[in-house]
C-alpha cells in the first residue's frame, strides 16, 4: 500500500463498527465506502489505540471529515478469496470527435451528408453505392454481405480521416438490428410445417459479422464491444464509446449501422442500409 499510494494515504478498518458479518462484510464495507464519498467523511477504526509504526500508512483512529474522491474497499476472505473494489465520485467525461464518416442511400460520405443532415440541402433518396472493397483477403471477402461491406467501409473511412492506425484502435459496434437474412430464414422455418432446425433442405445463409470483418480488415486485435441488440442499443453504443475514451484516454472507433430486412419483415420494420462512424 505504501509503495502504491504513499505514506499519507488514509486507511482504516470498519469491522469494529459492525462485527464480522462473514459473507456480507464485503458488501457492507462497499456501502460504507460509497457513503464516505457521498457524505465527505472517513470512518475511524473503533477500539484501536496502538498502531504499529512499521505499517507506514496514515491509519485513522477517529472519524475525520473532508472531501473524498476515491475509496478502495478490500475484502480478504477465507481460503484466498480476495477482492479489491475501487469506488469513485462521479466525474464529468471529456472527449472530442476526431473524424466522422457516413455512408447510406443518398449519403455518399460525410462532406455530402453534412448539409443534408443539417437541413440546408434537401435529401434525395437513391441506391447505395458501395466503395470498392479490397480491405479483406479473397477468402474472407466472399463471406461478407453488402451490409457488412458498408459497415466496415465507413469505419475505414473514419480511421483514414483521423489518421489513426486501425490495428491499434478498439471498436464499438452498435445497431438496432440483427442479421436480417438469417432471421428471415429462421422465421420462415418456424412458420412452416417442419420446424426442425436439422432439416436437410434448410439453408440458413452465413455471413461474417461486421465486428469480425472489421478485425480482419484492419488486422486489429484490440477489444471489440457490441451491446445486446435492442432498440436502445443505438444510444448505448455512444455512451459506451464516450466512457471508454474518457476513462482509458485513448481513441475509440464507434460504428453505428442499420441493415434492411428482406420481405415480409421489411414491410413491418423498414430500415435501409446506413452506417455512421466516429473516431
Amino acid at each position: 500500500m505504501v509503495d502504491l499510494f504513499g505514506r499519507q494515504t488514509r486507511c482504516s478498518s470498519t469491522k469494529g463498527w459492525t462485527g464480522h458479518t462473514l459473507g456480507a462484510c464485503g458488501a457492507i464495507e462497499a456501502i460504507i465506502s460509497a457513503l464516505a464519498i457521498a457524505n465527505g467523511f472517513l470512518p475511524g477504526s473503533v477500539n484501536t489505540r496502538n498502531v504499529d509504526p512499521a505499517m507506514g500508512l496514515r491509519y485513522l483512529l477517529d472519524n475525520e471529515t473532508g472531501s473524498v474522491d476515491r475509496v478502495m474497499s478490500n475484502a480478504f476472505g477465507f481460503g484466498g478469496t480476495n477482492c479489491s473494489l475501487v469506488l469513485g465520485r462521479h466525474m464529468k467525461m471529456k472527449f472530442f470527435v476526431e473524424a466522422v464518416a457516413v455512408l447510406g442511400p443518398g449519403l455518399a460520405g460525410w462532406e455530402a451528408a453534412r448539409p443534408i443532415l443539417a437541413g440546408s440541402t434537401p435529401y434525395i433518396p437513391c441506391d447505395l453505392v458501395l466503395p470498392r472493397f479490397e480491405a479483406l483477403p479473397a477468402a474472407e471477402r466472399r463471406r461478407v454481405g453488402p451490409g457488412g461491406e458498408a459497415v466496415v467501409s465507413v469505419g475505414l473511412q473514419a480511421l483514414e480521416q483521423a489518421a489513426a492506425a486501425g490495428d491499434a484502435v478498439p471498436t464499438v459496434f452498435t445497431s438496432s438490428v440483427g442479421d436480417g437474412d438469417v432471421i428471415n430464414e429462421i422465421c420462415s422455418m418456424l412458420a412452416g410445417s417442419d420446424r426442425s432446425s436439422r432439416r436437410r433442405d434448410s439453408t440458413i445463409p452465413y455471413t461474417t459479422p461486421p465486428r469480425v470483418t472489421g478485425g480482419f480488415a484492419t488486422g486489429s486485435q484490440c477489444a471489440v464491444h457490441e451491446p445486446v441488440r435492442i432498440r436502445l442499443e443505438l444510444y448505448r453504443g455512444p455512451a459506451r464509446t464516450a466512457t471508454q475514451a474518457s476513462v482509458d484516454h485513448e481513441s475509440v472507433l464507434l460504428i453505428a449501422y442499420d441493415l434492411p430486412y428482406p420481405e415480409p419483415l421489411r414491410g413491418v420494420r423498414r430500415f435501409a442500409i446506413r452506417s455512421r462512424a466516429l473516431c
